[in-house]
């Protein structure tokens, strides 16, 4: 419906990841415990308590046997399973309690995933004498429990949820044929709106558990995992070749016997971080430029197009595959470009998250100078591009800490931040800087990142604070120590010990954007080059660039929301 927004997140539906969930908190449909419930019944995606049948995703039959559909873009292995809850009321909301478990025509709850990337379509059979229309909808969740990280139990598994609006009524479709499938004696729907006050979608939600019902959850030993026979990977330019190492199996990347997995995408180091598994791509040195002709970053299969060979050579990790891919001698005083982050040891799926800028590789930051500090105020054009009451209907439940008298304020300090005379390059940049932190803070619901790390990197100029962590924070996530000690300097505060004040201090919040934003960086400066052609995938590339710019980076729809945010 027009007025449900596009979902650009819906394949990251895990909750906040691993590190979330593993304490057995997540939302119902896969938004994170702790964060805005955007997915649930009166979130952004929920709409149906305004939109009522305009939301209806599909209307069936009671018992009917249906097709669900599921794309997998990262297959973590594992399983699937479905639930059905019945919400009688416009209002009411989603728990936990009120899933039921919905069973295949066979009996099978689990659906095991087989290997590759690919649609893959189940049937699930709706349970007989289960109706939902008019006010009263259904909403079908789907549950994968992934199985490639060995040797840990659910709990160290990456989970997936997502839901879906559905109507059920004997108006829909055909009369199914009897269904061999019991209509389950627990469904319980939860109560209507008349005798139970409906729960307000901000409200602290109630803790659920990673302790299901064994009838739902628990895995029984004839719905493992399968083992599959060969694992073939689907083919791609820049798929190294085989190896012929018999143990390999047919798999040309990351190998794991335990399961015959074969983890494609992975490079060689993160491979052999795990000893159990065994590396069958290329070996190191190999020429791995498969369609790139610029930079190329083999562990994200990212080409950074336009980059010189100099700019290239700044970063060990990145290979030069152009003018006959000579790799240039990197200079000893150049400094460091910043490369993705470390990878970890178990993969996750595309996530559009509120990513910190990435650290560099070696070299720390480069040092303060003069010109790092904020100029003198001037006359900002902030306010006659986005006055305070347009600012107030873009960000409806921003946090308290984005005062817009605070943002303007912060951004006289930059003169030609959206003034520069241009007319249209301003709005350019007022509206790339609204899709970027939009992407960034979660349309300013954030004012710090959800997976917190320490972000530290060995620096003798800013050597990290016992017991601080310098994770994202702040509408543009300022990250890493490196990154809090230049702002600080510029902003006249110890922020390498006192990183918090990025994300308690009005004016700070704000001035650590802008100060992202107009000061030069390695690879770039956001406010020379926004308002030139292409400069909002340039403001990209110098945010997060290694994640999300090149031929085939891991983080691609992350761009997608914020270029929708942006346009």
């Amino acid at each position: 419906h027009k007025d449900i927004p596009i979902d650009y997140s819906d394949n990251g539906l895990n909750a906040g990841g691993i590190a979330q969930t593993s304490g057995g908190k997540h939302g119902v449909c896969g938004d994170a415990y702790a964060g805005v419930r955007e997915h649930e019944t009166g979130g952004i995606y929920g709409l149906f308590p305004t939109l009522g049948a305009k939301a209806i995703g599909a209307c069936y039959t009671p018992g009917q046997t249906i097709d669900i559909t599921i794309q997998v873009t990262a297959n973590h292995m594992g399983h699937f399973t479905f639930g059905l809850c019945k919400l009688n009321g416009k209002h009411d909301k989603e728990t936990e309690e009120c899933f039921q478990v919905l069973a295949q025509p066979n009996g099978q709850e689990q659906w095991p995933v087989p290997s590759g990337n690919q649609d893959f379509t189940m049937k699930y059979t709706l349970p007989q004498g289960v109706t939902c229309d008019g006010d009263s909808h259904c909403v079908i969740r789907w549950v994968y429990e992934g199985g490639n990280n060995p040797g840990v139990g659910p709990l160290g598994q990456e989970w997936f949820w997502n839901c879906a609006d559905v109507y059920i009524s004997n108006t829909c479709g055909v009369i199914p044929s009897p269904s061999s499938v019991p209509t389950p004696s627990s469904y319980a729907p939860v109560p209507s709106s008349s005798s139970v006050s409906p729960v307000p979608s901000s409200a602290a939600p109630v803790p659920t558990s990673y302790a299901p019902s064994p009838s739902s959850w628990t895995p029984s030993p004839s719905s493992a995992v399968p083992v599959p026979s060969s694992y073939a990977p689907l083919p791609s330019s820049n798929t190294p070749s085989p190896s012929t190492d018999a143990t390999c199996g047919t798999c040309n990347n990351c190998h794991y016997p335990g399961n015959n997995a074969c983890f494609v995408g992975w490079s060689e180091g993160q491979c052999k971080q795990n000893p159990s598994y065994k590396w069958c791509g290329q070996p190191a040195g190999a020429n791995k430029c498969g369609k790139c002709n610029n930079c190329y970053f083999a562990d994200a299969d990212a080409c950074f197009v336009g980059w010189s060979a100099a700019q290239c050579a700044q970063v060990p990790q990145y290979q030069w595959c152009g003018d006959n891919t000579v790799f240039p001698t990197s200079s000893p005083n150049t400094p460091s470009a910043s490369p993705s982050a470390n990878p970890t040891v178990a993969p996750t799926s595309v996530v559009p998250s509120y990513t910190p800028t990435s650290p560099p590789s070696s070299t720390p930051a480069p040092s303060y100078s003069p010109s790092s500090v904020a100029p003198a105020p001037g006359k900002p054009g902030l306010m006659n591009i986005l006055p305070k009451a347009l600012f107030q209907q873009l960000f409806p439940n921003a946090l308290p800490i984005y005062q817009y008298d605070h943002f303007v304020a912060m951004a006289a300090q930059y003169p030609t931040f959206a003034n520069s005379g241009n007319v249209d390059e301003d709005k350019r940049e007022v509206a790339a800087f609204l899709g970027q932190i939009s992407l960034e803070s979660g349309d300013l619901q954030y004012v710090e990142e959800i997976n917190k790390a320490t972000y530290c990197q060995a620096s003798a100029e800013y050597p990290c604070a016992a017991g601080k962590q310098y994770f994202g924070r702040g509408p543009i996530q300022l990250s890493w120590n490196f990154n809090y000690g230049d702002f600080g300097k510029a902003a006249g505060k110890d922020l390498i010990a006192n990183p918090e004040l990025v994300a308690s201090d009005p004016d700070l919040v704000w001035w650590s954007a802008l100060w992202f934003w107009n000061t030069d960086k390695w690879n770039g400066n956001i406010h020379k080059v926004v308002g030139k052609p292409g400069g909002f995938a340039k403001t990209t590339f110098i945010i997060n660039g290694g994640l999300e710019c090149g031929v085939n980076p891991p983080n691609r729809e992350s761009e997608k929301v914020r270029i929708a945010s942006y346009t």
